[in-house]
């Protein structure tokens, strides 16, 4: 059975990629934020950020002013007004939240692998610093949970990489005031979601995610979640091959279309790949690769969810880049061109981690590690 890495073990795998012809790119409004560096701040981002009004937070997994990780925020730019950075609540000791934040009625919602009773539990946050353990998982809800749940009338819904009743992980329900529950199992042969990562995305009551493992591959799957009768299909089961492998975050929808990112590691290929950006119609699973990344000035393993923009899509990648440090990058979704927005030196910041938020005309993102410490960034660019 092939597994699912992190994908920061696949860079070491991909190396000095031979170089290959640069993309096309074009100056770009980039700002390093905020460095972290391990003390109250925090240190080592790597999961998603939301918004509530012109305020953007995130979550580190590490430091802060309990050592269990911090919720930091950072303002919108305005004409005249730069961002600027505030550390907000400091986790618990065990709590390590790497998956970043969901928002939802202005409220923040993050994960842990730990915490609760030591598998993890679900957090509720209201800024600037009321705080409560809004569920312990039990490991039939939830184990790994490994992105904040999102909101769908009044009910909170998430995945998590190893709870349900056949611990290969779990599509669970919050429920204020009456805590958690799972809702889907997922079984041996056609799922083994060894990350099962990315937020979910709601359309009309049907829950599209991504799964990294399982599918009729193993190479990963889209599914779709009917909240209303219970029941999962499957869109498309990833072959490994030109399509990709492994996708690793959250979808975005144009009409009938769902974008994502696959890392594209392949072991039956004897290669590593670097990575595709796919799309998946919600109408027939049909499947087209809208680009191959190379692993050179590219970039390689997207990584996040997609941000949708003007026929563009938005994103980042792990690695390679000029630097072999990662890259920001569009594509456009009618000529398929990517354009490099932005690579990653290292003192700017190195593997961004968590993908990007649009927020009016500013794109958000972190990268877990690099910058002035070496303990992660904060970035915003104005494409």
């Amino acid at each position: 059975m092939k597994s699912y890495k992190r994908i920061l073990c696949h860079v070491a795998a991909l190396g000095m990629a031979a170089a290959m012809p640069a993309t096309a790119g074009f100056a770009q409004t980039f700002t390093t934020i905020h460095s972290f560096g391990f003390g109250s701040d925090g240190a080592y981002p790597s999961g998603s950020l939301a918004a509530i009004g012109t305020t953007v937070y995130g979550a580190d997994g590490y430091g802060g002013s309990n050592f269990g990780g911090e919720l930091f925020s950072v303002t919108v730019p305005g004409k005249k007004t730069p961002s600027t950075f505030a550390s907000v609540y400091g986790f618990a000791s065990n709590a390590n939240p790497m998956s970043g934040v969901s928002a939802a009625a202005g409220a923040l919602y993050a994960v842990s692998i730990q915490g609760g009773d030591g598998i993890g539990a679900l957090y509720s946050i209201t800024p600037p610093s009321t705080a409560a353990t809004a569920c312990k998982f039990n490991g039939m809800d939830a184990y790994f949970a490994e992105a904040p749940p999102i909101e769908v009338n009044g009910v909170f819904y998430g995945t998590s990489a190893r709870g349900g009743s056949n611990y290969e992980g779990s599509i669970y329900s919050y429920t204020p005031g009456s805590g958690c529950k799972v809702l889907y199992s997922f079984q041996s042969p056609n799922y083994v979601p060894a990350a099962l990562s990315g937020q979910l995305l709601n359309v009309n009551g049907v829950l599209y995610g991504t799964a990294a493992n399982g599918g009729s591959s193993e190479y990963g799957s889209v599914f779709a979640y009917n909240i209303a009768n219970q029941t999962l299909t499957t869109l498309y089961s990833f072959t490994g091959g030109a399509d990709g492998a492994f996708p690793t975050g959250g979808l975005a929808l144009s009409g009938t279309t769902l974008y994502g990112f696959a890392t594209g590691y392949s072991a039956a290929y004897g290669v590593v790949n670097a990575g595709t950006v796919f799309a998946v119609s919600t109408k027939n699973g049909a499947e087209k690769t809208v680009y191959s990344f190379t692993g050179g000035s590219d970039g390689a393993f997207p990584i996040g969810t997609p941000v949708l923009k003007s026929g563009a899509l938005y994103g980042v990648a792990q690695s390679s880049g000029s630097s072999n440090m990662g890259v920001v990058f569009s594509v456009n979704l009618k000529s398929k061109a990517q354009t490099v927005l932005h690579s990653f030196s290292g003192a700017d910041g190195s593997t961004p981690a968590g993908g990007l938020l649009l927020v009016g005309k500013t794109l958000f993102g972190t990268t877990e590690i690099g910058g002035a410490n070496n303990y992660g960034t904060i970035f915003s660019l104005v494409p």
